[in-house]
Formats: C-alpha cells, sequence, structure tokens
C-alpha cells in the first residue's frame, strides 16, 4: 500500500483507486493504522476504508460501512457494505453512534468526528 496515496493524495480520485486495490486483501498493522488515520472527508473514500477493514468492529468503521451503505452511485460498495453490516442490529448501531457522538464528543479524534457527522448528514 501506498501510505502517500491514501493520507495525502494528489486527488480524491488517486485515493479511491488506491483504497479500491486494497479490497479483500490481506493488511498489515501499518496498513490498518494508515487507513485509520485517513483524513477524507470523501464518501465514498470514507466507505471504501470501511469496507477494507474487514474485522473492524468499531462504532467508527461501523459508522464507516453506514456510510458505504448509502451511496446511490456507487453499487458495489452498497453491497459489500451491506454484507459487512447484515450480522448486526442496524437501528441498535446507529444509537450507539449517536450515543457516542453526544456524550463523548469531547474525546473524539478529528476523524471520528468527521465520520459520525458525515453519517449523521446522510442520515
Amino acid at each position: 500500500m501506498d501510505s502517500r496515496k491514501i493520507l495525502s493524495p494528489n486527488s480524491e480520485f488517486e485515493r479511491q483507486e488506491e483504497l479500491r486495490g486494497l479490497l479483500n486483501i490481506a493488511l498489515s498493522r501499518n496498513d490498518i493504522t494508515t487507513l485509520n488515520q485517513c483524513p477524507t472527508q470523501d464518501y465514498e473514500s470514507i466507505g471504501l476504508i470501511g469496507c477494507i477493514l474487514v474485522n473492524d468492529n468499531s462504532l467508527t468503521n461501523l459508522a464507516r460501512l453506514l456510510i458505504a451503505n448509502s451511496l446511490p452511485y456507487s453499487e458495489d460498495l452498497v453491497e459489500l457494505s451491506k454484507s459487512r453490516l447484515s450480522k448486526f442490529n442496524l437501528e441498535q448501531v446507529k444509537q450507539s453512534i449517536a450515543e457516542e457522538f453526544l456524550t463523548n464528543s469531547k474525546n473524539l479524534t478529528n476523524i471520528q468526528n468527521k465520520t459520525y457527522s458525515i453519517l449523521f448528514e446522510i442520515l
């Protein structure tokens, strides 16, 4: 993985190309850390990161998957996110994210704050 293309790409298109190349491959700890530090506010890139981080059931990643699930122009990403979210009660997940955002906002990272804010814009 080219971390420059994830963290500071020349364009969002370059970031998305790099992210799409990471779907369904094994990631190193460094790759996972880089993905979790990605500062993007682009809905598709956030959704891609959620789909790539298959074993991450954190609220932040579940929010990413919910964002991916709401992208009307990206059917493949919607299907992938639906598959990854199928083992969760979505209403319970949304409620947990909302509670985390409202009660713990002072302790959220910038990435969490941006991700949750984008999710609430969509919902």
